[in-house]
């Protein structure tokens, strides 16, 4: 990145040089980058994965593009009477200058999370992620380094004491994506992710 803030010239998804004409400098610029041209971020909604229980992930271009330049992703399902297999609903806001925004249909979310094996999935990434703070925890306490740690940030630490939480760091992680990958081999198994 520039001292400017501005990232170097890359290419979007669709393989367009972000800025190329020279116009669009929000493409490139730190606090608005999205990694889309300005064409592909104002394109029409798609569908961007089908899930086997019928529900659809829809992506829509910005309400506010001064506010959120990136792409918003709904979930839906085409017979939902709340949102009209759109995935989302509108909030109306008359007494604000900007006006209304959309937002998750919420029956849609409910019904898409609420899909028994869903629901097994996440509640086992939930107890993965959570065994691993625990064993995290355990570890720095073992070594009578939690309360050090926590004070401190990394930069702060000895040489010695930071090669040992470095350590004790990636143990949990490897131990933990290792679980997380084999929780992601059983969700094929099951044919969860269609």
């Amino acid at each position: 990145m520039s001292w400017d803030g501005m990232y170097p010239q890359c290419n979007c998804k669709c393989g367009k040089p972000l800025n190329a004409d020279g116009n669009h400098p929000a493409e490139l610029y730190a606090g608005t980058y999205t990694g889309l041209c300005h064409t592909c971020e104002r394109a029409p909604a798609f569908v961007t994965e089908e899930h086997r229980d019928g529900a659809t992930r829809i992506s829509y271009a910005p309400d506010n593009p001064s506010w959120r330049r990136d792409r918003i992703e709904y979930i839906a399902y085409e017979d939902c009477n709340e949102c009209s297999g759109t995935g989302r609903t509108y909030v109306s806001r008359s007494n604000w200058s900007v006006g209304g925004y959309h937002c998750q249909c919420k029956a849609c979310s409910e019904r898409f999370y609420s899909e028994p094996l869903r629901e097994w999935a996440i509640s086992r990434r939930r107890t993965l992620f959570e065994a691993a703070q625990a064993t995290w925890k355990a570890e720095l306490e073992k070594a009578n380094l939690y309360e050090l740690v926590k004070k401190h940030s990394r930069g702060e630490l000895s040489d010695d004491k930071q090669e040992v939480v470095d350590s004790i760091r990636r143990r949990v992680r490897e131990r933990y994506e290792r679980l997380k990958t084999r929780l992601e081999e059983r969700c094929e198994t099951l044919h969860m992710w269609d």
